[in-house]
């Protein structure tokens, strides 16, 4: 309920906070603690701070089941910094009792002073009251990075001592046996191994098919280059699809990891029947199907990524990074199989995937976003962010993404046809090189943002798109130099991805204020992995279907050098239109 308990007519001091205790006891004296008119269940539940419309939520911070005498709290652990106890501080300095701690944990010579403790550790400490007539011991110290509790003193302190209003209290002796297994550190090692996993799963899947499907497609079920157009545009339907899903239910209704869940498992039920049809009419809306099933997936794990993360910023790159290690993983799989002109593919993803439904449910609980609240057309969709096309930079930016996807998706949908047609040998290996040149400019990026700008950067990414169409167009007939002018062709998929989309999405989010910035990326999101990629895949498999020769000529049944020309010169045309019409941004990128 949004409006279970009302905050009362408080004033706050500078510097100051307001302690609100969720303890039922209702309490409504003015500037006094606050207790709520309702507890926090143990179990784990949510709470949060919302604005008085009833429905925009301003924080939250949701939790699973709770052990005794532990305390939880929102935490900054990376950047943030409390002194506790200052050089030579007097024994009154804290008004904290701890329980007695185990003896022989002196505290390394090299800490500095004075000592400090993390913010996330500052309100942990236990208020046990000292026994009459006995002098108690307070506890200074700090979590070391390992998330040990490391003693600085125990002070001696007066029973008559009156204490401050003490918040999340326990025992600091249980806390220490609790440690190891269960710290906030070791808990964000756990979360983050379990999110890799996840990655590497979801673009296992990913890459078992999705490269491969247009030599089966041609090869095995004969289809046209026009219907293999379409097939791929089946994942830009679900593009299109996945906001809907997301915003109206998952946001709405479900907890993240249990849809997770149940579109892993239906969609590896769905991928295992593909192979059945064999028509386009009947394989092209079953392909569909499953694409609506998958591509919320990524959406959902990026944002419960990002929600229990503790440092998004850094940490969810490096989880991401094994997205590119299991596209890798499928691909390596799928070429030892020999599968690509095979249907074993969909049933090496349709397995992978129900594994992957499986594993979600091992994901920390996170609940609905949206419970409750009236969700519109246009905030789903991210139209709230058309107010930023009013900056003509921005409006130029989104012309040229959007006209940048007709080119790009020619590789995505001919480049398997065009190496099966030349018997490429472990085909599916070789083009995953293409994730390894991933890697490395993810790692360049940041620089180039930081030393030249968005301009600069995102240049340099349809640059090498133009590069890479113009090489794989010269390899047609190059004889010697063929295989070296394709794996160029390959090996610049780091700096066409990472310089274009990836610098693309943090332009977006530099440019957007906060109460729009998620529906910014919607809209960034809509028109690239959604109506780009469908107009793309279609005029890709178009022009593939207009080349196709009446015989083979030197073992090609398509006139390949025309095919990748068209979008060579396409992306050519975008480079100059984002050349001369794109401004920098007037704040540098970060």
């Amino acid at each position: 309920m949004p409006t279970r308990w009302l905050f009362h007519a408080s004033s706050i001091n500078p510097n100051g906070c307001l302690v609100v205790f969720a303890s039922g006891n209702n309490r409504t004296v003015a500037g006094s603690h606050l207790p709520t008119n309702s507890s926090l269940s143990a179990s784990g539940e949510t709470i949060a701070m919302i604005k008085p419309d009833a429905v925009t939520v301003v924080s939250r911070f949701d939790f699973g089941p709770k052990n005794q005498d532990v305390s939880y709290g929102v935490t900054a652990l990376a950047t943030t910094e409390e002194n506790l106890v200052a050089a030579n501080a007097p024994e009154d300095t804290l008004g904290v009792t701890p329980q007695p701690v185990p003896r022989g944990t002196p505290p390394p010579a090299s800490f500095p002073n004075p000592w400090t403790l993390t913010a996330m550790a500052c309100s942990h400490f236990l208020n046990t009251p000292a026994a009459a007539g006995k002098p108690s011991s307070t506890c200074a110290g700090r979590f070391s990075p390992e998330g040990k509790f490391v003693l600085r003193q125990m002070i001696r302190q007066s029973p008559t001592r009156t204490l401050p209003h003490p918040t999340f209290p326990f025992h600091l002796g249980r806390l220490l046996a609790s440690l190891r297994p269960n710290t906030p550190f070791t808990m964000q090692k756990s979360l983050k191994i379990k999110l890799s996993i996840f990655m590497f799963l979801q673009y296992f899947i990913w890459g078992s098919w999705y490269v491969s499907m247009g030599s089966y497609l041609a090869n095995t079920l004969k289809f046209e280059g026009a219907q293999i157009g379409l097939a791929y545009g089946a994942f830009a339907i679900g593009a299109m699809i996945s906001p809907f899903l997301v915003g109206l239910i998952a946001d709405r209704y479900f907890a993240s990891e249990k849809i997770l869940a149940v579109l892993g498992i239906f969609g590896g039920a769905v991928l295992c029947l593909l192979p059945r049809f064999q028509d386009f009419d009947s394989f092209y809306p079953v392909l569909i199907l499953y694409c609506a099933l998958y591509v919320p997936t990524l959406a959902l794990g990026n944002s419960l990524s990002m929600h229990h993360l503790e440092n998004p910023k850094t940490d969810f790159p490096r989880v991401k990074m094994l997205s590119a290690v299991g596209w890798i993983a499928g691909l390596a799989t799928l070429n030892a199989l020999d599968g690509a002109e095979s249907p074993i593919q969909f049933y090496l993803a349709g397995g992978a995937s129900i594994v992957f439904g499986l594993f979600s449910l091992m994901m920390p609980h996170t609940p609905p976003m949206k419970t409750g609240a009236n969700v519109s057309i246009g905030e789903i969709l991210g139209f709230d962010a058309l107010a930023l096309l009013k900056k003509p930079s921005f409006a130029i930016f989104i012309v040229c993404m959007f006209l940048i996807c007709i080119p790009l998706y020619f590789y995505f949908v001919n480049l398997g046809i065009y190496l099966t047609e030349l018997k490429w040998e472990n085909m599916l290996l070789k083009t995953s090189f293409a994730q390894l040149s991933d890697v490395v400019f993810f790692l360049l990026l940041p620089l180039f943002l930081r030393r030249l700008g968005y301009k600069t950067t995102i240049f340099v990414g349809i640059a090498c798109w133009v590069l890479r169409y113009f090489a794989l167009s010269s390899s047609v007939g190059a004889g010697a130099s063929q295989t070296a002018l394709i794996f160029t062709a390959i090996l610049l998929h780091g700096a066409c991805y990472d310089f274009l989309f990836i610098a693309g999405q943090l332009y977006v989010d530099d440019e957007a204020n906060e109460r729009i910035r998620g529906a910014a990326q919607g809209f960034i999101a809509f028109i690239l992995w959604g109506v780009g990629a469908f107009v793309g895949t279609l005029l890709a498999g178009k022009v593939l279907a207009a080349h196709k020769l009446a015989a083979p000529v030197n073992g090609l049944s398509h006139d390949w050098k025309a095919i990748w020309l068209a979008p060579a010169w396409g992306a050519a045309a975008v480079l100059v239109l984002f050349l001369i019409f794109f401004r920098n941004p007037t704040k540098a990128a970060s």
